[in-house]
């Protein structure tokens, strides 16, 4: 996968936690192609998922959408 990402934060966070984009979408419920499309920002975040990552990470919500 491409990794030019509107979201990089997501990216740091799966870093720090040593878990792959598919263990990810796996954990947000999605398929890996879902969390390309928000990655690239073709399709937007839905909040619940930016919330479980909020929440996943212990982070904020603007962390995760790289508005800090």
């Amino acid at each position: 996968m491409k990794r030019m990402s509107v979201f990089p934060n997501i990216y740091v966070e799966c870093a720090r936690e040593n878990i792959s984009q598919e263990q990810l979408a796996a954990r947000l419920g999605v398929n890996v192609k879902t969390l390309y499309n928000w990655h690239t920002g073709a399709t937007p975040i839905p909040s619940t998922a930016v919330l479980a990552m909020a929440k996943m990470w212990n982070v904020s919500t603007d962390y995760i959408l790289n508005r800090v």
